[in-house]
């Protein structure tokens, strides 16, 4: 989908960087204390 960069291994896996997944899931809780996402989802 795009939301994290990847590089790929020689035997063809993707790897993400650890500051990048903490940064997404960073984004990911703000969104979920959002009061009009909760209302939305509820």
């Amino acid at each position: 989908m795009g939301y994290l960069q990847s590089y790929r291994t020689p035997g063809g896996q993707r790897r993400f960087s650890q500051e990048q997944i903490e940064s997404f899931l960073g984004t990911l809780e703000q969104q979920s204390e959002d009061p009009i996402i909760q209302r939305r989802a509820g």
